[in-house]
């Protein structure tokens, strides 16, 4: 009876899984998913220093479900500049709830600001304090329906096959 319980699920999981255009994402450098409810995005993980400083400079696109999800060791009240960074950017401050599960504080959108501004970018400022910050492109938590007060939760990347 439990081989059959085990089959039934499996064909019940196989008939109900996305398409491949909406599959779940695999295997994003640093192999982390940040999932809100049926909206999964395939993030890089940004934890030491220079990985903060760096982000995402310098890329000139992104993949349409993809971003970074910047962790500190402890919550932060500092903002965040697109110094360097070529394309628009919303970025969620979440706070951790429990274990890897996050809580959005406060979203903002954010643009670029050219090599020739020098020092002079934009500081985004969440005035809310965050253990977690995650880059995605401009509009993405608008268009998936995250929201201050949505949750997320960060997990390991499936490898790709």
């Amino acid at each position: 009876m439990r081989k059959w319980s085990v089959l039934l699920l499996l064909v019940v999981f196989a008939a109900c899984s996305p398409t491949s255009k909406s599959a779940t994402p695999t295997e994003p450098p640093g192999g982390a998913l940040m999932a809100f409810g049926n909206h999964v995005a395939a993030v890089e993980l940004a934890v030491t220093a220079p990985e903060w400083q760096k982000g995402l400079m310098n890329r000139k696109e992104m993949d349409p479900d993809h971003g970074m999800a910047f962790i500190f060791p402890s919550s932060q009240q500092l903002g965040f500049w697109m110094k360097d960074t070529l394309i628009p950017l919303s970025i969620a401050f979440m706070q951790r709830k429990q274990g890897q599960t996050y809580r959005v504080a406060k979203i903002l959108d954010m643009q670029p600001c050219p090599a020739s501004a020098g020092n002079n970018c934009t500081i985004y400022n969440p005035n809310v304090s965050y253990d977690l910050a995650l880059e995605m492109n401009l509009g993405w938590f608008r268009r998936n329906g995250v929201h201050v007060g949505s949750t997320g939760r960060l997990g390991r990347a499936p490898k790709k096959s």
